[in-house]
């Protein structure tokens, strides 16, 4: 085909389908439905059409003023949305009753699936939504009883500042050890040259360097100081760091404790948070399942993986789907159960009373809502309804709709989060999301630089001190023909001039 000629087909059939798009649908068309809040509600004491209120009868009310159809409701028999039996080959619901020819097209939540879309055809979706995870809120106690471990203790700091605090521990000690036996003026060379006693001696021994690093590191005090300058350098910084080291890890408990005795922010379970993390429980604490014969259902039967093969035989096992969402909201409520839904329905629950209900981790298995219409009247309403439809969502009005619907009518907008956009994927940020294992954001070593230079710091002057004093005991100090130090011979007989006066 020449290019001028398949511009000009192209420009043809752009006009038709506008054309037909504008014309007015003289028709009075059969609409079934069923009965699903705030999507569709049947108001028993009401007829005709006054009887049928919610998104979807604003939503089919906009489409007949717009392209200019006369239409009724009716609720499927069955009560479903359609799914194919795979015996008999027949949809049920309200998909079988279109492709049945019972009705001109439906009116629901209904997903747009490529197994429903072999038996009708499919307006551009009007909603777009996936599967999440709805779960009852835990209590206070529940998050408690879970988070309250044997090394509850341990979590204020992190592995790495615990490992990094025990060899500082370790190394004053060793330092004190090494000063009382090479210091010439500490109670270790003292007690050799017999200016010191063997008890004096042993107070900064292997055992009693440690007893004395950890009397002080509990704030127990001590028998004897140190003797020697640099001894008693040491021990000054190792008293600023115990200080420092306590009160940081006294504050990070108290905060550790208030956090893992509060119930989690909305959107955050204290088990469940992922649908990974649901899956591969071992042993079971939530048990779960999903609406059987829907669209979710359809996505889990057709799933691959290891994962999805063994959930679809415990689902197969114990026939934990359920039979509607009212059903599968019952269990949410009174048992330990977490029920697999379409984020449009978990997020109408979630914002009414009691408010006891969230919804945890990541929206999976993304997909549109769209009206289903019978092929054999796909010719004359579809391209309107298409049309029809796209209008509707450039003026705003599906956001008028969820506004109506969903935001306006919600009881628990204080207590659950996401209040803009009713249908997007849930927020699950908390402020401890990714911290501790309990949620908890331990003390780290980057955090306790401070304490651990002023450690080092302490080490450092010590040593120059002791270098000090042995180089002035060497050149300075010599000890006597009585086997002690001079300066300790000048004390002693400064003692013994005090004593004559006395």
């Amino acid at each position: 085909m020449a290019p001028r000629h398949f511009f000009i087909s192209t420009i043809l059939a752009v006009v038709v389908t506008i054309a037909m798009a504008k014309i007015p649908i003289n028709k009075h068309l059969k609409v079934v439905t069923i009965e699903t809040e705030p999507w569709m509600m049947i108001d028993p004491n009401k007829t005709g059409l006054a009887a049928y209120s919610g998104y979807m009868a604003d939503y089919v009310r906009r489409l007949s003023d717009i392209t200019g159809f006369s239409y009724e409701f009716y609720p499927a028999p069955d009560g479903r949305y359609g799914s194919k039996n795979e015996t008999t080959g027949e949809y049920d619901g309200m998909i079988g009753e279109v492709i049945k020819k019972n009705a001109h097209f439906a009116a629901g939540p209904i997903s747009i699936t490529s197994h429903r879309e072999i038996g009708v055809n499919f307006v551009q979706p009007f909603v777009h939504t996936g599967n999440t995870i709805l779960i009852r809120k835990p209590s206070k106690a529940e998050v408690g009883a879970s988070r309250l471990t044997g090394f509850t203790v341990l979590q204020p700091f992190s592995t790495g500042l615990w490992l990094i605090s025990i060899a500082a521990f370790f190394l004053t000690a060793l330092f004190l050890w090494l000063l009382n036996n090479y210091d010439p003026y500490e109670y270790g060379v003292r007690a050799t040259l017999g200016h010191a006693t063997e008890r004096e001696a042993e107070t900064f021994g292997i055992q009693g360097s440690l007893w004395y690093a950890f009397t002080t590191l509990q704030w127990q005090g001590f028998e004897r100081s140190p003797h020697s300058v640099a001894a008693k350098v040491l021990s000054g910084f190792w008293f600023v760091y115990v200080t420092l080291t306590l009160l940081t890890y006294t504050g990070s408990l108290v905060n550790c404790l208030s956090i893992i005795g509060a119930a989690p922010p909305p959107q955050r379970h204290h088990i469940i948070n992922s649908i990974e993390e649901l899956f591969s429980q071992n042993p079971l604490k939530v048990d779960f399942g999903w609406l059987k014969g829907g669209a979710t259902d359809s996505y889990f039967q057709n799933k691959r993986g290891p994962m999805y093969d063994v959930v679809r035989a415990y689902i197969d096992q114990t026939n934990n789907t359920v039979a509607t969402v009212e059903e599968g909201l019952k269990r949410v409520r009174e048992e330990n159960y977490a029920f697999i839904v379409e984020l449009s329905f978990a997020k109408t629950y979630i914002n009414q009373k009691p408010c006891n209900l969230i919804t945890v981790g990541d929206t999976f298995s993304k997909r549109g809502y769209g009206i289903p219409i019978g092929h054999e009247i796909s010719d004359e309403i579809l391209e309107p309804f298409h049309q029809a439809t796209l209008e509707m969502n450039q003026n705003g009005e599906f956001d008028a709709l969820e506004r109506k619907w969903f935001v306006d009518r919600g009881d628990c907008w204080s207590e659950n989060a996401n209040a803009e956009g009713m249908l997007k994927p849930a927020e699950t940020t908390w402020f401890t999301q990714g911290k501790g294992a309990q949620g908890v954001i331990p003390i780290t070593i980057p955090m306790f630089w401070g304490p651990l230079t002023i450690l080092c710091c302490g080490m450092v002057i010590a040593a120059a001190a002791f270098i000090g004093e042995v180089l002035y005991y060497k050149y300075k100090g010599r000890y006597d023909t009585r086997g002690g130090p001079r300066d300790q011979l000048n004390d002693n007989l400064t003692e013994n001039d005090d004593n004559d006066k006395i």
